[in-house]
């Protein structure tokens, strides 16, 4: 006759590896929820970023028109110089990164208005208020363009994908805003060009 294992025993060893059982489905159901979670989130930031901001240019689909893509495949040599050439970045979104130093402290004042830049998380806004009048809504600077001698920075309208140039430009050897229709030539007799 075999040796009788005590109850008690047995109910411990049974306990025992219920509960490393539990702990182990508890573990894989909680990295499946994680997983699961991390797509979702993953997913979901992929769809905005499909869709093109409505406040900025887009390449246009005219016929007869091409990106710089399709030039790539029967230039590829002028491809490659523009490529590694500073025109390519040009144009950039409007990033604390891409926009001149202390953006957010910017105010500035030309031809009877005054300009009031203001940051919101990584946006930034342009206030302008004319003589003896209040400061109009906040316009985002969207894209700025330029090189590494002058940047020009880029507000939306609230039309469409219409942008409006910002009346200054940066200097960047100077570290300086300068009014743009004194850094361009235009002809003498327009007062405002932009």
């Amino acid at each position: 006759m075999p040796a009788r294992i005590p109850s008690h025993n047995i109910v411990r060893e049974i306990v025992r590896k219920l509960s490393r059982s539990w702990w182990q489905g508890l573990f894989v159901i909680a990295a499946v929820a994680a997983a699961s979670v991390l797509t979702l989130i993953s997913l979901r930031d992929f769809q905005r970023e499909a869709v093109p901001p409505e406040n900025r240019p887009i390449q246009s689909h005219i016929a007869g028109y091409v990106s710089s893509n399709a030039c790539r495949a029967c230039h590829p040599g002028n491809y490659a110089s523009w490529h590694a050439s500073f025109h390519r970045t040009m144009t950039q979104v409007a990033t604390p990164g891409s926009l001149p130093p202390d953006m957010d402290k910017l105010e500035l004042a030309f031809n009877g208005r005054e300009y009031k830049a203001e940051r919101r998380g990584n946006k930034f806004f342009v206030r302008t208020r004319p003589q003896g009048g209040d400061y109009g809504e906040p316009q985002q600077v969207v894209l700025a363009t330029g090189s590494h001698n002058l940047q020009i920075l880029w507000l939306e309208t609230g039309d469409g994908r219409t942008l409006q140039q910002f009346p200054f430009g940066y200097i960047v050897a100077e570290k300086m805003w300068a009014p743009t229709v004194e850094t361009f030539l235009i002809p003498p007799r327009i007062k405002e060009y932009y």
